[in-house]
């Protein structure tokens, strides 16, 4: 039928056989084949041997599961010399009648790590990409808000202007038209009234602003990405 080989961790170079049938693969003893991996779940996947051929299906794992670089979402098709990885440990589906040589285990187990540099790297890029969006989201957010502050504080400062002018206009009208003696001393304290909400508006709009820093458009693009292998041998 098919036979899985693992490459690496605790159980590194054995062989397991599969028959028809239905093989849950997870970190619990209970598991039909347990992989001592703190990385692998507790029930990980379900591998099927049928006549049609073998198949992987992931159980809602943590870490996911990977046919060669490839994420398992569903009931996939396993064909023989795939890898597969669960957590940080790799396996060779092979066929049972199938005897590789070592230089054969070592180039599999190569390409397995292979493939899983592939994918962390294209999932790290995934994850620069969309916090970068993320902050320009909020940057863009922020310039909209304090732009549209500014622009009801201008409003705010030209309705108090208007509101001034049209008191000014008034108080002079009212002190050279007006008989009696308070006519001109009415006009007179209008105009340093006008005076005086000037100068305090504008000493009020022009102290020191806080400003805060936007990010480089090109921080994404200048992203490292480290990552480190030695633990999948």
């Amino acid at each position: 039928m098919a036979k899985i080989i693992v490459l690496n961790g605790d159980r590194g170079g054995e062989t397991i056989r599969l028959w028809r049938g239905q093989f849950t693969i997870g970190r619990l003893p209970d598991s039909d084949i347990m992989l001592p991996d703190a990385n692998v779940s507790r029930h990980h996947s379900r591998l099927t041997v049928s006549e049609q051929g073998c198949f992987i299906e992931d159980l809602g794992s943590r870490h996911g599961t990977l046919l060669e670089a490839n994420p398992v979402d569903s009931c996939v098709a396993v064909k023989p010399g795939s890898t597969i990885t669960l957590g940080k440990t790799i396996v060779w589906v092979c066929e049972d009648n199938y005897h590789p040589s070592e230089d054969d285990i070592r180039y599999a187990a190569h390409k397995g790590r292979r493939m899983l540099r592939k994918y962390l790297e294209a999932k790290a890029r995934l994850e620069a990409f969309e916090s970068h969006q993320k902050r320009q989201r909020e940057q863009t957010r922020e310039r909209r808000l304090r732009s549209s502050r500014a622009r009801v504080a201008w409003q705010l400062k030209l309705l108090k202007v208007a509101a001034a002018a049209c008191a000014v206009y008034a108080s002079v009208w009212l002190g050279f038209f007006a008989q009696g003696f308070m006519g001109k001393p009415i006009a007179a304290m209008a105009v340093v009234g006008f005076v005086v909400l000037m100068k305090r508006s504008k000493t009020r709009h022009c102290g020191r602003r806080r400003t805060t820093p936007v990010a480089d458009a090109d921080t994404f693009g200048e992203t490292q990405i480290s990552l480190d292998f030695r633990e999948l041998a």
